[in-house]
């Protein structure tokens, strides 16, 4: 309905600051090491961006195109196989007739609407995914070509005497925010190349097509670590249980690299979430909005701590020491730390911004 579009607008706008924030970040970073201004800065990150999106595309492009091209029927057989598989076990005898004792066939329950209903809710999107990318990757560039632009017309919402105050805050969730799409674009590169290596030393069919839909499922922490390893699991079934373990593994170790040195090494100064938390939001941003509610729960999440951090716990109520929690279990020796990091983080994002102005 109506309701459902206005929400879709609105995760594509918060996508599309998502990407302005990322180039942003690339662009002044190859300024401070070239010499050039923070605006050819930018210009030059999305023209290698370019450059190396079209030069992967006639690289692997080819290799892709006849994988995905093959990728329907072969994984319909894949899983024709991996049931087939299933009806020859004696516990699976079992759980069929417990099923049919209650009245319910599992065969009906997947030609049921259940099932589909379900992977729509969770992946379908009113616009459909290619759209909303196109529409984040446009409205995104020309957020980043003018962003002190859109600043000042969201500032102009609030009146005059708060506006700087506003200006912090909304730096700093800025910067939050930065951190973390950079982060997680780091670990989608780095998942997705090691997934296909992996994978092609195997021998699993479809490697490139299989990494570079793990790195994209990246994207999204915990249920992105998880959905990601069913196809290539479906695929290795018909070589063997050894070549499902060993895939398994390959997955396993990948994800535990992600966890404990990439995540670590580039988030370190974004907002941590705890995972229990993450998987709640994730959930319930399924369930009621879809796809895009899966991909940006964490960075509404991560953007809503800083938000509600500044605006409610520290302007209504007072506290100027919300920022003294423990992060994954630690204790907090320096109460002042963390606001110091914080308003570090809202210097450093305003820096950026007035640097491209």
């Amino acid at each position: 309905g109506v309701m459902v579009s206005i929400v879709d607008t609105l995760l594509i706008l918060f996508g599309s600051i998502l990407f302005a924030l990322a180039m942003r970040k690339l662009g002044n970073a190859i300024s401070s090491r070239t010499g050039l201004s923070p605006f050819h800065g930018f210009l030059t990150g999305t023209l290698l961006l370019v450059m190396l999106t079209a030069g992967g595309l006639a690289l692997v492009g080819p290799s892709m195109y006849q994988e995905i091209h093959q990728a329907g029927p072969r994984f319909a057989e894949v899983v024709k196989d991996f049931t087939d598989q299933l009806q020859r076990q004696e516990w699976m005898s079992d759980v069929k007739a417990r099923l049919q004792e209650s009245n319910v066939s599992p065969e009906g329950v997947l030609s049921s609407g259940f099932v589909p209903q379900v992977a729509q809710t969770f992946f379908g999107s009113s616009f459909g995914l290619i759209a909303s990318l196109m529409l984040i990757f446009i409205i995104g560039f020309w957020i980043a070509w003018q962003p002190e632009l859109y600043l000042e017309m969201t500032l102009k919402l609030f009146p005059p005497s708060l506006r700087e105050h506003y200006r912090s805050i909304l730096m700093e969730t800025g910067q939050t925010l930065t951190n973390w799409v950079m982060g997680r674009l780091l670990a989608m590169f780095t998942v997705g190349g090691l997934t296909s290596i992996a994978l092609l030393f195997l021998g699993v069919p479809m490697p490139f097509t299989l990494g570079f839909i793990t790195g994209l499922i990246s994207f999204v922490p915990t249920i992105g670590a998880f959905a990601a390893i069913i196809p290539a699991v479906l695929f290795a079934v018909p070589q063997g249980f050894e070549q499902v373990v060993a895939v398994i593994g390959s997955y396993t170790v990948i994800q535990l690299l992600e966890n404990n040195v990439i995540t670590p090494l580039v988030m370190q100064q974004a907002v941590s979430i705890p995972p229990a938390f993450v998987l709640l939001m994730q959930l319930a941003m399924g369930m009621l909005i879809g796809g895009l509610g899966v991909a940006f729960a964490v960075p509404l999440a991560a953007g809503a701590s800083v938000l509600i951090r500044r605006l409610y716990i520290e302007d209504v109520l007072g506290d100027e020491n919300a920022d003294d929690l423990p992060a994954d279990g630690a204790s907090n020796d320096d109460p002042s730390s963390n606001q110091n990091n914080s308003e570090e983080s809202a210097d450093d994002a305003s820096h950026e911004l007035q640097s491209c102005s």
